[in-house]
């Protein structure tokens, strides 16, 4: 019986330290973002501040949104370009990304 108990309590604690990690993981992660946003802002003053934990892009975003999120994305990527397609089945069109060694 004490063995139960004991298996229980040791499956507790591992799960209480496995969300803790997940909790610390979670926080560097959030930091080390924002450190690359702030170290490419300083490398492209050009470029628009845009706080990827913070912002949420979806289709009801702003088209400027929309291109900040892109533009953070390829940020000192000169191989990568947007190209506008049309699917003529579906009657959708968009842009996505491509290279230039395509």
């Amino acid at each position: 019986m004490d063995d139960a108990l004991d298996k229980g309590q040791k499956i507790t604690e591992i799960e209480s330290e496995l969300l803790s990690l997940d909790h610390r993981r979670n926080q560097l992660l959030n930091e080390l973002t924002q450190l690359r946003l702030e170290e490419n802002q300083k490398n492209s003053p050009a470029q628009l501040k845009l706080h990827l934990q913070q912002t949420s892009i979806n289709n009801q975003s702003s088209q400027e949104e929309k291109i900040q999120l892109f533009n953070s994305l390829f940020i000192g990527r000169e191989d990568v370009f947007s190209r506008r397609y049309e699917n003529f089945k579906t009657g959708k069109s968009g842009h996505a990304p491509v290279c230039r060694n395509e």
